[in-house]
């Protein structure tokens, strides 16, 4: 106690540390953020050292599996995701102007199903072609659904699978109801959430199933040159373990990952060879360094 009557102020330990007042969420964020970013730079930094150290193999031999597939991995993470990140910011900025863009795009017309028939302002048969599915609406009767996707008749709702198989429902089942373009803006500025939230759950999906299928095959080509690299060493009469060859597949495979996904947009042919004789030339480089 100061000789006032005041307490003294408590010491701060030695390791405490106080957030200053203008921290704001930025630079939390960002402090936050700081170990990802660090362990991006150090595999950027450990690409680097790879295509220039000439004794670059000694140290795959001595990394696990593990650690060889979480070296390749964290560049299929950071490539699966920033294009990812890109769809949902142009999904959120367009989301609040899909009304407008369904006001000044959609034709005018109106599809109205009143006691079990459908009636409509479009031209008959009215067909949308999208990829592998057919929309059709055609109340006259004269058209048939001989591909996968929907057809609205006069009286039925058809639905056919990809696999053939065909479904038909009454319109009455479906009640009353009328469809036009100012139904569908209205809807549209109604939901935008349940849009919003449609799409971001989609290209989380296609984003997961894109990478999955990636990684799976790729595992599949390092087991493969796996077992070349371990089949050449016994012909050799050379002593050479088989996840030895696994990993060299790995690291070699990089390069030509961070080639593909910085060419995505421009990708050809020359990229293509490019690639493969990168995979080759290091993978080759390394095992023969490793059985000499």
């Amino acid at each position: 106690m100061s000789e006032c009557g005041e307490l003294d102020p408590v010491p701060l330990a030695p390791h405490a540390s106080v957030l200053p007042m203008n921290y704001t969420p930025i630079r939390l964020y960002f402090t936050l953020l700081q170990p990802k970013i660090e362990t991006v730079i150090s595999t950027f930094k450990e690409t680097l050292t790879s295509l220039r150290d000439p004794k670059y193999f000694e140290v795959i031999a001595k990394k696990t599996v593990k650690q060889s597939l979480w070296y390749w991995g964290r560049y299929v993470q950071l490539f699966a995701l920033i294009p990812t990140v890109l769809a949902i910011f142009t999904l959120t900025y367009y989301t609040p102007q899909f009304p407008r863009l369904a006001k000044q795009y959609l034709p005018e017309a109106d599809l109205t199903v009143k006691d079990g028939l459908a009636s409509t302002s479009l031209q008959q048969p009215f067909v949308a072609n999208l990829e592998d599915v057919v929309f059709i609406i055609d109340t006259t009767g004269d058209s048939s659904l001989n591909k996968p996707g929907v057809m609205i008749t006069k009286d039925k709702f058809i639905f056919r699978s990809p696999e053939g198989d065909t479904q038909t429902q009454s319109l009455k089942d479906l009640g009353d109801f009328h469809f036009d373009k100012s139904a569908a803006t209205s809807w549209i500025s109604s939901h935008q959430f349940q849009i919003w939230l449609l799409g971001f759950l989609l290209i989380v999906l296609l984003a997961v199933i894109f990478s999955l299928s990636y990684v799976s095959f790729n595992i599949l080509l390092f087991l493969f040159w796996a077992a070349i690299m371990w089949l050449i060493s016994r012909l050799r009469h050379r002593k050479f373990l088989f996840f030895t060859g696994f990993k060299i597949a790995v690291h070699a495979s990089v390069l030509p990952l961070i080639i593909s996904a910085l060419t995505f947009i421009s990708s050809s042919q020359l990229i293509f060879f490019l690639n493969l004789f990168l995979f080759i030339f290091y993978t080759v480089s390394w095992y023969h360094s490793l059985t000499t």
